[in-house]
Formats: structure tokens, C-alpha cells, sequence
């Protein structure tokens, strides 16, 4: 049978004297029972209820702890669930069903100085003004602990076993999400408006509801128009940009078949991975880091390797800030009747980029950058050429759910199901390239090249190096200054000013820094703000002569 143990030797006189005299709230511990079974094997703790109630203390007076038994734990409990006097009942009723600990308007430190007296098993005095009532109930077992380890006395395997439980409990226990307000200034994301983050607060409906059919309807005509091109097969990916960058290769390549690669930065190379996974035989065109790749270079290539039947290029490359030119390699592409598929993660609706216009087949693009959504949705678009490549395939699609020729099926006539949508981003791109086109397209490709010359302007003026020589509007690589700590600067900036920027990849990690202008970040606050932080962080370095610099820029 099971027995029952005291959890703390009580003193002799029973009582435990309190030195302050004035009224309190004190976390009392009203019922706690902790049962070892047959073996000597720990069965539970059963924390039956922690209430807080408001007592007058006076000095000296004793206090009892009324430990109970098992019986009398759960009698307890009982008639605190049923009769709980200060507890709100909504919350009673949820302990009652859930089964967990829960809390009710509990403040961050007084919270972690309860549960901290109350792994202790002691009484505590906590000095609350928004306390109204915790309760725990129902810890379950604790495994794996024994009595009579060498070692081991009764007290001491008591306190591990109740902190071990406690821990597995309480570690659940977060405060409410409070972050910070950060300029976003980094490689992605961007910062995201508030009208934004309202479409994604919005009530959800299903995937299938007919008004988040109309919503899907309205995105995809808004994604053709940012994307301009007239591709049926434009929609957003239920995932991030690297998904948008699977799902192109994956259904445009078969086992064996031959693909030609740009490759100036991190993400040529990360497009060669996917490709050599798909079963690719890839050629690599190859040009130095910070540089674009050239189309004769491309030409060359498609003309050693007649059977190829992609050429991938990356538009913005974010690791470096170069900005490749497309429309000369797609012409050439087209004339040797491979696909042309573009990397536009970082570039869609920050700089001019034209599906239809430079015969471009496939392109893949992220939600958190230039369009400003949060991130977690890649649009891409599919031409008809490329979906004829798809349904002529001899072999499936490696990637089940990346499959286009089953989530064309659901974004297009028959809506059959393929996956749940994200509903709540899906009303966030909505309502994000809402933004894009009544802003205007052009308009905005001339917002980020304006604010990029006068960031330009500045960041030359406090003697920073650019690392492209053909540098992106949205994504400014610059080299970190000699005898200056790459890392230490980005965390004054993140701590000091709130601005985060990103550092440098592959070659150039510790090298260089990498400072977006996308979308809602790119705005001449954002210039100054960080203009002036740098001129105060960098030595030899004047914020004034900066923004000087950023000024004229601005008016020219």
C-alpha cells in the first residue's frame, strides 16, 4: 500500500515565526501529498492546490503547514474546487478540465519568486499587488527516482524528486509575448506595417470557406501584377523563400537531366544543393563573389551543353548585394529552349524585375522582404512552358507536397485539397501587395533606388567600402572597417539604438555587413536613424558629415 511522507520535518513547537508585522499576501500551501508506491519507486506529486489569500501576520505568531495525507489531499482539493472562496470559478472550471497549472493575471517577477519559494516547500511571503489565486493540480508521475541510493537521506531525495517535477511544469510557464521595436534593417525581414499585422489578426475561416476563396483569387491577381507577367500559375508557396526554391527545381528537374547554375554568392550555390538532390547533372558557372555573372559566360556554357534544360540564375544575391542583370540571359536562354528559372527573394517589389518581358519560366520569391509580410510564404510563378515541362514529366515529383501539379489543383478551377492553407498569411500577402500597388509599382522600385543612393552617399562618407561592384538598392554589403569588431558593432547597434543589421556569409562572414532597405524599412527615417548610430559607434567617423552626405544625395 501506498504511504504517505511528511514533505518537511516540522519544527518542535510546530510553528514557523514570521518577523514582519503588516497584512500580506501569502502563498499558502494548502494541500500537498507526495505517495511512493511498491519498489520504493516515486509515483507522483500531487500539488492539490497552491492558493493566495490575504493574511494579517504578526510578529511571532505561528503558523501551521497542515500536510496532509493522500486521502486528505484529495478531500482538499475537493472542497477547494467545489467551495474555491477567492478563486475566480472560470478559472477553477479550467484547472478542473485541463488538468494543469494555471494562472490568472500573475506579473512576470512575482510569478518566478512564487514558484521558486514553492519548489522549497516553504511558506512564502509574497509581496503582490496583482496576485489573485494560483492553483496546480494533477503533476503526474516522476520516474526513474529511488529511495536509498548510496547518498541519498529521505529529505534530500524529497527536495530533487518535487524539483525535478516542478521544473518539467513550470518550464512551461512563459510571460506574455512583449518584443521589441527593432528597425529591421538586416537582410530580411523587414519591418512589417500595422495594417499588415491587422489582415494577419484577422478571424480565420477554412482553406475551403468560399470567402478565403476569394481571398486566394484576389492574391494571386495581385501576385501576377507584382510579379508582371500574365503566368495562370502564380501563388504563394505555404512556406519560405528556400521552399519557393525547392518547388521550382524540383518539378522543372528529373533524375539525369542536365542544369546550368550561376553561381556569385551563397545562394548559387545553395541552388547547385537542391539541384544535385533533384538528380541533376549541374554546370557551374562561376564568377567572383560580389561580382554578376556575365551572359556571355551563359552562352558558353549552353553552347558546351546542348542537353541542358534549366539555367538558374540568382537576381538578388544576398549574401554579396549584387545585382545580377537578366534580360540579355534570358533571350539567350530562350534561344537555346532551356528554361530560365530567377531567384527573386530578395528582389520582388523592390527593384525592376519583368517575368514576361525577359522570358523568364519560373521565378521564386520571399513574403518578408521587399513586400514586407511576415515571413513564411514564397510566391512563385510558373509560365506555360514551364507547366508543359511539369506535365510531360516521366518520373513524379520528388517532394509530395511541393508538388505543382497537385497545388495547381487547388489554386486553380477544381479547389481540390492538397494542404491547409495558412489562411491568416495568406490575408497578410493580400494585404501587403495591396500596399505595393497603391503605392505603385514603379513608384516604389523608385522609393528603394532613392533612399539606397542616399544611404550610399552616407555610409561612403564615414569610409565604408562597398563589396558589389553593381550593388542592389534593397541589400547594401559593405566591408567592416580594419581594427573594427564585426560582432560588437551589430550588438551596440541592436542594443544601443535598436537597429539590426546582418553580417557577411561565407567568405565575407566577419567581413562585411549587410544593411537592407526593403520595403517598409526603406525610408529616409531609417537612413538617418542608421547613419547617425554608426557615426557615433565608429571610430574616426563623423554622423554629421554622414547625414550631410545622405542630405545631398536626397536633394539631387
Amino acid at each position: 500500500m501506498p504511504r504517505s511522507i511528511p514533505l518537511r520535518q516540522p519544527r518542535r513547537d510546530g510553528a514557523h515565526r514570521v518577523e514582519q508585522t503588516d497584512v500580506r499576501h501569502d502563498l499558502q500551501l494548502r494541500a500537498l501529498d507526495l505517495v511512493v508506491g511498491r519498489r520504493d519507486r516515486l509515483q507522483h506529486v500531487h500539488l492539490a492546490a497552491i492558493e493566495l489569500a490575504p493574511q494579517r501576520v504578526r510578529r511571532g505568531r505561528p503558523r501551521e503547514h497542515g500536510l496532509l495525507d493522500r486521502r486528505g489531499a484529495q478531500r482538499a482539493r475537493g472542497r477547494l474546487l467545489r467551495a474555491p472562496r477567492d478563486a475566480d470559478r472560470a478559472l477553477v472550471d479550467h484547472v478542473r478540465r485541463r488538468d494543469v497549472l494555471a494562472f490568472r493575471r500573475v506579473e512576470a517577477a512575482e510569478r518566478h519568486r512564487a514558484l521558486e519559494f514553492a519548489r522549497r516547500l516553504l511558506e512564502v511571503r509574497v509581496a503582490a499587488q496583482r496576485f489573485d489565486v494560483l492553483i496546480g493540480v494533477g503533476l503526474g508521475p516522476v520516474e526513474g527516482v529511488r529511495h536509498g541510493s548510496e547518498g541519498d537521506t529521505r529529505g534530500a531525495l524529497r527536495t530533487r524528486a518535487l524539483r525535478a517535477k516542478l521544473a518539467a511544469v513550470t518550464s512551461t510557464i512563459f510571460d506574455e509575448l512583449d518584443p521589441p521595436t527593432r528597425l529591421l534593417m538586416g537582410p530580411g525581414p523587414s519591418d512589417v506595417p500595422p495594417r499588415v499585422l491587422r489582415a494577419l489578426a484577422s478571424p480565420t475561416v477554412g482553406h475551403l470557406d468560399p470567402y478565403y476563396l476569394r481571398v486566394m483569387n484576389e492574391t494571386r491577381e495581385l501576385l501576377k501584377r507584382t510579379f508582371r507577367t500574365d503566368n495562370e500559375l502564380t501563388f504563394p508557396i505555404s512556406a519560405t523563400g528556400m521552399a519557393g526554391m525547392e518547388a521550382a527545381v524540383v518539378n522543372l528537374i528529373e533524375p539525369g537531366d542536365e542544369m546550368i547554375v550561376g553561381v556569385n554568392g551563397v545562394f548559387g550555390e545553395r541552388m547547385c544543393d537542391v539541384a544535385a538532390r533533384a538528380g541533376a547533372t549541374v554546370h557551374r558557372v562561376e564568377a567572383p563573389w560580389g561580382t554578376t555573372i556575365e551572359p556571355d559566360a551563359i552562352r558558353a556554357a549552353l553552347s558546351a551543353n546542348p542537353n541542358v534544360k534549366v539555367v538558374g540564375i540568382v537576381h538578388a544575391e544576398t549574401s554579396t548585394g549584387a545585382h545580377q542583370p537578366l534580360e540579355e540571359i534570358g533571350k539567350t536562354v530562350r534561344e537555346h529552349d532551356a528554361l530560365f528559372l530567377v531567384d527573386a527573394v530578395t528582389s520582388l517589389g523592390g527593384a525592376p524585375l519583368e517575368i514576361d518581358a525577359w522570358h523568364v519560366d519560373a521565378c521564386y520569391s520571399g513574403s518578408q522582404k521587399c513586400l514586407s509580410c511576415p515571413p513564411g510564404l514564397s510566391p512563385v510563378t510558373f509560365s506555360p512552358r514551364a507547366i508543359e515541362r511539369i506535365e510531360k514529366r516521366t518520373s513524379k515529383v520528388q517532394s509530395w507536397y511541393l508538388d505543382v501539379s497537385m497545388i495547381k489543383s487547388y489554386w486553380g478551377g477544381e479547389r481540390a485539397y492538397h494542404h491547409t492553407a495558412p489562411v491568416n498569411m495568406t490575408y497578410a500577402m493580400r494585404e501587403a501587395l495591396r500596399m505595393v500597388h497603391e503605392e505603385g509599382l514603379e513608384q516604389r522600385w523608385a522609393r528603394h533606388a532613392t533612399h539606397h543612393r542616399a544611404l550610399r552617399a552616407g555610409l561612403e562618407a564615414l569610409g565604408l567600402r562597398y563589396v558589389p561592384e553593381r550593388s542592389l538598392p534593397m541589400l547594401n554589403a559593405v566591408h567592416v572597417p580594419a581594427g573594427v569588431d564585426d560582432a560588437a558593432t551589430r550588438k551596440a547597434l541592436l542594443e544601443q539604438h535598436g537597429i539590426e543589421i546582418g553580417g557577411g556569409l561565407g567568405p565575407f562572414k566577419g567581413k562585411a555587413w549587410r544593411v537592407g532597405l526593403m520595403g517598409a524599412s526603406c525610408t529616409r527615417r531609417h537612413v538617418t536613424t542608421l547613419l547617425g548610430a554608426l557615426g557615433s559607434l565608429l571610430p574616426n567617423a563623423s554622423a554629421g558629415e554622414a547625414l550631410a552626405a545622405a542630405d545631398r544625395a536626397y536633394s539631387s
